[in-house]
């Protein structure tokens, strides 16, 4: 059932052979996502789909463009709500990277 997998939660992480709760993980630290988010593309594409997703479940999460150029054509046909929803997890400038797990996602 479609539905089923669309209402999946995620809960526990596996890193180096060892699962974390994931709610453990999340509360005690911020994430800061670095990926193409502005270039348009797949990864792009992907890395949308995951922000705007995790956005309601991770309290202190900030994404930066990386890893392509920007383009202004492709962020003219993003929606306003998924392109303002983006500009607030950018311009979250309180969550500093020693103190976050920092993911790169580009190719």
């Amino acid at each position: 059932n479609n539905d089923n997998n669309n209402n999946r939660k995620i809960e526990k992480i596996i890193t180096n052979d060892q699962s974390i709760p994931f709610n453990e993980v999340y509360s005690l630290t911020s994430f800061w996502w670095f990926a193409p988010f502005w270039s348009g593309g797949g990864y792009c594409s992907e890395a949308i789909s995951f922000a705007l997703a995790l956005q309601n479940h991770i309290k202190d999460f900030r994404i930066t463009h990386h890893g392509d150029e920007y383009s202004r054509q492709f962020t003219s046909t993003l929606s306003r709500d998924v392109f303002y929803s983006l500009k607030k997890l950018e311009t979250r400038y309180d969550i500093i990277p020693e103190k976050s797990i920092v993911i790169c996602h580009s190719g």
